[in-house]
Order: structure tokens, then sequence, then C-alpha cells
């Protein structure tokens, strides 16, 4: 019988769906010279390596517009959507920066800052501004709300116990950028005109220190969290990106209880260090 040639397997092209999870490479037509194989690797983690690889190599430097996702998505010859959530996962890591209206840029280069700040009258405003000006840093501390009389859920009990607590709302402004969204609840019979008596270069700090005195760190927490939508907003983020949450209870010089703080970093920009080094034990 003569032999019959079986038939060449048809190319696998490129799935232009709305699921960027499905949308594999293979033979066919490939992501700007991706070399053809069987590997299945989303489309969009290809999409952003190559829009990192361009930022590193400093083809795109601080600042710089990015090409649009269309432009990306007719460079890459893939759909429009994979080019979308390519920029977005830059932007989610902080490699990119997305404003509305504007385009996507990239994000200036990311340095931590290891700001050491005393809490006394004497030292808490020059040493804040005196290290993040040699940073090349301007900051602001920005005062979103002050609620009298608001319930104390979460609050620790040594400091419910105090009396009647305010809570005060503000976010760190660095560079134009919003670094740092903080809850702190001060027991308001001892801190008042907080509104009148803000001032952006010290915040809520400032408004005791003026008041009270010398302050003493009881304890500070730290975890890692995903954003709920309301820090989020605040921080100007997408909802369940990570970020770093640092809760502390501070008292007055006679050790009691005057103040506890929540505050929300984004992870992209901020880092806690405890420098051991630092204390007596």
């Amino acid at each position: 019988m003569p032999c019959i040639a079986p038939k060449p397997p048809k190319p696998i092209l490129l799935l232009r769906i709305d699921h960027d999870d499905t949308e594999w490479y293979g033979p066919g037509p490939t992501l700007g010279g991706v070399p053809e194989g069987a590997n299945a690797i989303p489309l969009y983690k290809i999409a952003r390596e190559r829009i990192r690889q361009m930022i590193n190599d400093g083809f795109y430097g601080p600042g710089d517009r990015l090409p649009s996702e269309a432009e990306f998505a007719e460079r890459f010859g893939v759909h429009r959507l994979t080019a979308r959530r390519a920029l977005e996962e830059l932007a989610r890591e902080g490699v990119a920066v997305a404003r509305k209206g504007s385009g996507t840029f990239v994000a200036p280069h990311r340095t931590h800052l290891p700001i050491s700040v005393p809490l006394n009258r004497e030292s808490f405003t020059p040493n804040l501004e005196r290290q993040l000006r040699a940073a090349g840093r301007h900051y602001r501390e920005i005062l979103l709300d002050v609620a009298m009389d608001h319930p104390a859920r979460g609050v620790p009990r040594e400091l419910r116990e105090t009396g009647k607590l305010c809570l005060v709302s503000s976010a760190l402004d660095i560079d134009g950028e919003i670094w740092l969204y903080t809850n702190a609840w001060v027991t308001q019979q001892r801190v008042k005109g907080i509104r009148r008596r803000w001032r952006e270069n010290d915040g809520l700090y400032g408004v005791i220190l003026d008041q009270v005195g010398e302050l003493v760190t009881l304890w500070r927490a730290f975890q890692a969290e995903p954003a709920v939508a309301e820090v989020a907003e605040r921080l100007r983020i997408r909802t369940g990106s990570p970020i770093l949450v640092r809760d502390g209870l501070t008292a007055d010089a006679q050790r009691v209880p005057l103040l506890y703080v929540r505050r929300h970093a984004r992870a992209d920009r901020v880092r806690y260090v405890v420098d051991y080094r630092a204390t007596d034990g």
C-alpha cells in the first residue's frame, strides 16, 4: 500500500482574547523576537519583562513617558489588553507610574532613606528636614481629617482608659507622591487645636510635642498585608497591593499612654529598619 504522509500540524497562533492568562506563545507569531518553544508563559509576563529590560538598558529613563498600550501592542504583536496588563504590573511594582490622562512614566530610581527621628521638641523637625533635604527630597504632612470622640475599636486598652479619643488622619507626601497614610488616635483632653496648630513640616507629632513635651516609645509592631480599598485610594495604588503596616503606642515622659498610631506605607517606597545599635540593650 502506498504510504500516506501525515498532515503537518497547524501552527498555534496567539489567542487574542480578554483573558491574558490563557494567551500563550508557541509556534507562530512571537513577541518581539522571543524564541518559539513549548513552555507556556503568559504573554503579559513576556511583555512586562521586555519593557523592564528597555528601562534597565536606559532606553527609557526616570520620568520618561512610555509608549501607550496600543503602541506596545503593535510593537510586540499582541492584544492591547496584554500590553495593558504588562504596564499595570510594572506600575504595581513601582517600576512605572500611571498618571490618569497623561500616560505611564518610568518611576524615579528607588532609594531607601534611613531616617532616624528622636521624639523630642528640639530635634524632631530639624532632624527630619535635614535628612530628607540631604537626600534631595521634599516632603509635607497633609492633614486629612480630625474626628472627635471617635470609637476606640482596635485601640490598645491602655490608651482607651485615658479618656475620649480623637482620630487624626494624614498623608505623607514625598516629592508629590503619597508614601504613607496614617490613622492616629490621641487623648483629646491633652492635645487640643489640632487643625489650628497643624504644620506640614512636623504634623501631629509637632502638635503633641508643643503641648506635652518629650515622648516615649512604648512599643512598635510591623506586618505586611494587602491594601484594602480605603487605604489603596489614599496611597493611590491598586486594591490588594502589598503595603507595610506599622502600629505603635507612644506615651509622655511619665509613661502615660497618649498616642496610638497605625501607619500604612507603600511597600515599593518604604522599608523599616530596626537598628539595635541605637538601643541600650
